[in-house]
């Protein structure tokens, strides 16, 4: 997304089956967002980011409107079966995918840290050599050279770590997100 117009017209196009006025509404509420942070400088690409993906924001925005039907209409049925999926979700979240979240978030960050840890002794290493004459010159520039050489390949390696993480973790809410709102049009 790359500017407000085809964002609002990518929010507008998912928004499809949500009542009129409502739609309009939403929108309308958009393009203002987008016209306020224009005035105050922000790029169209800054804000799309801000926002999110039209498609995330229109299938939380059906949910609502599924949640609030539901609600409405008195369907104790329907209200139940959204109920119980998110508590089953919840409790399932909570009891088996909680900890191991942790776990591998626990070491991502170590991973990390020893990254820094790599840069941080290169830094001493050529400091101790010129500085403290802990070593020669050349062994301190050839320690932080190697230190240097596997914060980087450390860097590189956590970083596709963290990325497939991340990706792993944003699909698995979705797929729970996906469950919830289909068990709320049933």
């Amino acid at each position: 997304m790359t500017t407000g117009t085809q964002y609002l017209q990518m929010l507008e196009h998912e928004l499809k089956g949500v009542p009129e006025p409502l739609r309009r509404e939403w929108l309308a509420d958009y393009a203002e967002h987008f016209r306020l942070a224009i005035e105050n400088g922000q790029p169209e690409a800054d804000i799309c980011l801000e926002l999110g993906d039209p498609r995330d924001i229109a299938r939380e925005l059906k949910l609502n409107v599924r949640m609030e039907k539901a609600s409405k209409s008195g369907s104790l049925v329907q209200l139940t079966r959204v109920m119980l999926v998110g508590t089953s979700l919840g409790v399932f979240n909570l009891l088996f995918v909680l900890a191991p979240f942790i776990a591998v978030s626990a070491v991502i960050v170590a991973l990390w840290a020893v990254v820094a840890a790599f840069f941080g002794s290169a830094l001493l290493a050529l400091w101790g050599g010129f500085v403290q004459d802990m070593h020669s010159g050349i062994a301190g520039i050839s320690l932080a050279c190697v230190t240097t050489g596997l914060g980087i390949l450390f860097g590189a390696l956590t970083k596709v770590l963290t990325r497939w993480f991340v990706r792993g973790t944003s699909r698995y809410l979705q797929a729970n997100r996906r469950l919830i709102q289909e068990s709320s049009r049933q």
